[in-house]
């Protein structure tokens, strides 16, 4: 599961790109866009049409019908991913990537996987799942918002792998470069 401590993130393109590096290792993966208030998945692997989770949550279509084939190939997600078609995909059993977006926005939607500490929908989750990865943004994230999310975390019966810091600029005083002889110096 991929989550994050607030709102706004960007837990999807993280999730979106480990699915890709999950299929280009020759995994079978299927990513699911449980954000049901602000759903971009489907955005992001240019998937059109507007059916998903929640068409097949409440019956209206089916699995089979709603889960997308998405290309593996890095040179297809230049500039966002491309469906090797448009519309539901065929089942391919070579095919290793597949999506299921979050569907039609529900009006009262019960965000499934939100920001950590805006609802306890993703602690209800973590038993499901294997592993979370929080996602934070450097210049959002503060220690408070962080130290109650690990709080949070340790409660979780799935591990937390860890932290992914997006927008992390490298500042020149903060970072360190090695040397001709091999040895650090701060630049």
């Amino acid at each position: 599961m991929v989550t994050s401590v607030l709102d706004s993130e960007g837990r999807s393109p993280v999730a979106a790109n480990l699915a890709l590096l999950y299929a280009r290792s020759g995994k079978r993966v299927a990513l699911v866009d449980l954000d049901l208030r602000r759903p971009v998945i489907a955005k992001l692997m240019a998937i059109p049409g507007s059916t998903g989770l929640t068409d097949v949550a409440l019956g209206t279509e089916n699995l089979e019908t709603t889960l997308q084939v998405v290309s593996a190939d890095v040179a297809a997600w230049r500039g966002g991913a491309r469906t090797n078609q448009s519309g539901p995909a065929a089942k391919d059993e070579n095919q290793a990537h597949y999506v299921l977006p979050a569907g039609r926005v529900p009006p009262n939607p019960g965000e499934i996987v939100a920001p950590i500490l805006a609802v306890a929908d993703p602690l209800l989750i973590s038993r499901t799942v294997d592993a979370i990865v929080v996602v934070a943004r450097q210049h959002s994230l503060r220690r408070h918002a962080a130290t109650e999310a690990g709080r949070l975390l340790k409660t979780s019966p799935a591990p937390a792998l860890g932290f992914v810091l997006v927008d992390a600029g490298v500042e020149s005083s903060a970072y360190y470069r090695y040397n001709e002889h091999g040895s650090r110096e701060r630049s």
